[in-house]
């Protein structure tokens, strides 16, 4: 790696694990020994409405300044992986870009994009979610990606099964089954695939009785949230459990509750 690609590497990697996701005190020094000049950093988020997005915003800003000559621009995922993809190819045309940080909705989708940059030799570090087909692994799977920050997601889809579990057996004893309603972020998205499929495989060996009623989508956004509780209360208005993906949607599915005038459904995320 010559020096100029070892700097951008570097900076990349910091500031992307400043970026909210795991670590504080967090500092983007070049330690390649050249002179740091002026960087271009090209960082694509989930999207920018979501509130978790925003902090990850906020953390690329932070580190970007601690650096110095870093300038950062934000690309608007939409939670949407061809849109990344497009925004990944235009940004590679554009040969305006040293880095990418790429938090992606869809790690398959952006493969394309991302080889594209490896071609125009423009490092990428993958947040949140791995670049490739394994979810589960923070291993560089494409060309051009030169490291990983993030979380697995299944533990997430077993812990919000686990609250789910205990909600059924202290708040709905006498529920047979207790019944319950999840909404994700997105079905499309494969972190949220991860996160449902082992949210099902663990309320699946609960030791009471469980069933899944309803499944819907809330884009990771409050209202969005309101409007999938809203049509669960409306298929199921006997639904003892609302459980969600993240905070927003659960605030979400609290507003439909209260509209609803109804009591003693439990809510989590």
């Amino acid at each position: 790696m010559n020096n100029s690609r070892r700097r951008v590497a570097v900076s990349l990697l910091t500031i992307t694990a400043c970026a909210g996701l795991a670590l504080t005190g967090c500092s983007a020094a070049d330690d390649s020994g050249g002179d740091p000049g002026s960087l271009h950093i090209g960082a694509f988020v989930l999207a920018t409405a979501n509130a978790y997005a925003q902090q990850n915003m906020t953390g690329v800003k932070e580190a970007a300044e601690a650096a110095g000559d870093v300038k950062v621009t934000f690309f608007d995922g939409k939670f949407s992986g061809p849109t990344q993809l497009a925004q990944i190819q235009d940004a590679v045309a554009s040969g305006k870009y040293d880095g990418f940080v790429v938090f992606a909705n869809d790690g398959v989708a952006v493969i394309p994009g991302v080889e594209d940059a490896a071609a125009a030799d423009i490092p990428v570090v993958a947040a949140y979610a791995p670049i490739g087909e394994d979810i589960n692994t923070a291993k560089p799977q494409v060309d051009g990606v030169i490291g990983t920050v993030w979380h697995p997601n299944e533990p997430d889809g077993r812990a919000i099964a686990d609250l789910t579990i205990a909600a059924c057996k202290t708040e709905h004893a006498d529920a047979d089954p207790c019944k319950v309603a999840y909404v994700s972020g997105g079905n499309a998205v494969l972190f949220e695939q991860a996160k449902l499929k082992a949210f099902e495989a663990q309320i699946g060996q609960a030791d009471v009785p469980i069933k899944l009623v309803a499944q819907q989508e809330g884009n990771f956004l409050v209202e969005d949230g309101r409007k999938a509780a809203e049509n669960i209360i409306q298929a199921n208005p006997d639904v003892d459990v609302i459980a969600t993906s993240a905070d927003q949607m659960t605030y979400g599915a609290e507003q439909a509750v209260e509209d609803a005038g109804l009591t003693g459904i439990s809510l989590m995320g």
